[in-house]
């Protein structure tokens, strides 16, 4: 039994190691620290997080934190609420074939875009 066990994981960790890389990375104490805790509010590990955090780097894409990612859904919801009304308003308005006031509409939607991006700004922050 412990030969068809050890047969079974040498053949498995032959497999595993033609498929996957390791990488190790070195880092001080302050920043496995600061990892940590950030991996502890994500509830995740910390090479999970890095692996994310590395390959969101390589994308050129974003890692939201799972406390802004909810605050981030309740904000689409809303502009799809307003985007909903907009679409309301101009088909009212070309069903009395005359214009509302299309450039305050336009005026909202800038604010609402640029208090956005600086609410996501002001939370990335570290």
């Amino acid at each position: 039994m412990t030969d068809n066990r050890s047969a079974y994981q040498k053949s498995y960790r032959q497999k595993y190691s033609e498929k996957n890389r390791r990488i190790s990375v070195s880092v001080s104490n302050a920043e496995y620290s600061a990892l940590e805790q950030i991996a502890r509010r994500e509830n995740t590990k910390v090479t999970t997080l890095v692996r994310e955090y590395a390959f969101a780097g390589l994308t050129n894409t974003l890692c939201v934190p799972n406390e802004l990612r909810s605050e981030l859904q309740q904000l689409g919801f809303l502009v799809r609420n307003i985007a909903n009304n907009v679409n309301q308003a101009a088909h009212y308005s070309n069903s009395l074939r005359r214009v509302t006031d299309e450039n305050g509409l336009l005026q909202c939607i800038k604010k609402l875009e640029d208090t956005i991006h600086e609410f996501v700004q002001e939370r990335m922050k570290p």
